[in-house]
């Protein structure tokens, strides 16, 4: 006779290798994001199970949970204030901010605040950036010399880093986090920086839209030698776009 499967086995099936930390994540509000009963040892609902088999297919489960619980955090921040996502906040619900969404409200946030010069911020000489935007926009510069990285949170909204006055020192990194729900995030770095982005799509995405360098440029060579900046974090029904 087969035993049945216990309720940390149960969550280990959908990738999680510390099943006790996925279980507070995923468990009840205020605490938890509502995905997961404990008493049934089963999702809550089919949308949920839905979350953690995509969450399962993941090539980090565990990163992407806590990055997912890092957005509900955010967005009951938000709520907090009595503000649009009051009435939809938890992630566990099945009315919540996620649901319905798509990629292409991402990309038209990022356009539209891009429609206004990036040359009119007034750029910043701090070493790190702190970003947050829900339901709004933000646009900010950076001259830092070294610059050192940050976050950016941006929660059916939009947010613009202009890099361009930035300086990374060569032969080191720059380090942002990431972190779009339902919003885009628009970043604009020196042609000769070096792009990584291991960010973590989930019906959204990352797009490079810097020219290939000529054999001819100059730039070829001061990106072999110059810094590198380094995206990663998640990507949930929105976008991130880079450009020179």
């Amino acid at each position: 006779m087969t035993r049945p499967a216990s309720p940390r086995l149960r969550l280990a099936r959908f990738g999680f290798t510390d099943s006790v930390a996925a279980a507070k994540l995923l468990g009840s509000a205020p605490d938890g994001l509502g995905l997961w009963d404990e008493a049934e040892s089963a999702p809550t609902h089919p949308d949920a199970g839905a979350v953690l088999t995509a969450l399962g297919d993941s090539a980090d489960p565990d990163l992407a949970l806590r990055q997912l619980h890092r957005v509900d955090e955010a967005a009951r921040r938000a709520s907090s204030a009595d503000g649009p996502l009051a009435s939809n906040a938890p992630f566990g619900r099945r009315d919540s901010p996620s649901s319905g969404a798509s990629a292409q409200f991402a990309a038209g946030t990022v356009e539209s605040s891009s429609t206004t010069s990036s040359t009119g911020v007034y750029p910043d000489r701090a070493e790190k950036v702190s970003m947050f935007a829900v339901w709004s926009s933000v646009r900010r510069a950076s001259a830092a010399s070294p610059f050192r990285g940050g976050d950016i949170t941006a929660i059916m909204g939009g947010g613009q880093l202009d890099l361009r006055l930035a300086t990374i020192p060569s032969g080191e990194e720059a380090v942002i986090d990431i972190v779009a729900v339902m919003g885009g995030v628009e970043i604009i770095v020196p042609p000769t920086w070096e792009v990584s982005t291991p960010i973590m799509p989930f019906m959204g995405g990352v797009e490079d839209k810097r020219f290939p360098l000529l054999p001819t440029d100059p730039n070829v060579t001061r990106r072999e030698t110059g810094g590198r900046l380094v995206l990663r974090g998640l990507v949930m029904m929105g976008g991130v776009h880079i450009k020179t």
